[in-house]
């Protein structure tokens, strides 16, 4: 079987800003809404076998566990799930009291 390169790339959804972006998921709404209700907090977001953090969550991982982040359009990074509760001791250590995990 031949497949279209132009058509099957076509289908698939890129994580930028845009109509059919990471922007505009459900995802992203219910991370804006928990960042809205939580202003100060690290707000981190369940995605597979990682915890996503985006904009001053991000940067708060960063400051605290220095783990590596992106910042071009958004600022991100992600934790391995297996790492959350050690992740979480050092958040709090740090001075990190509110986390809300989605």
């Amino acid at each position: 079987m031949q497949v279209n390169i132009k058509e099957y790339a076509a289908k698939i959804p890129l994580f930028i800003y845009g109509e059919d972006s990471w922007a505009n998921t459900t995802a992203k709404k219910r991370y804006l809404k928990a960042m809205k209700e939580n202003p100060n907090a690290t707000v981190l977001f369940r995605c597979g076998r990682f915890f996503e953090a985006f904009d001053s969550s991000a940067m708060s991982l960063h400051a605290v566990l220095d783990v590596p982040y992106t910042d071009e359009e958004f600022a991100h990074t992600r934790i391995a799930s297996n790492r959350l509760y050690v992740s979480l001791k050092k958040l709090r250590k740090g001075g990190r009291r509110s986390i809300r995990i989605i």
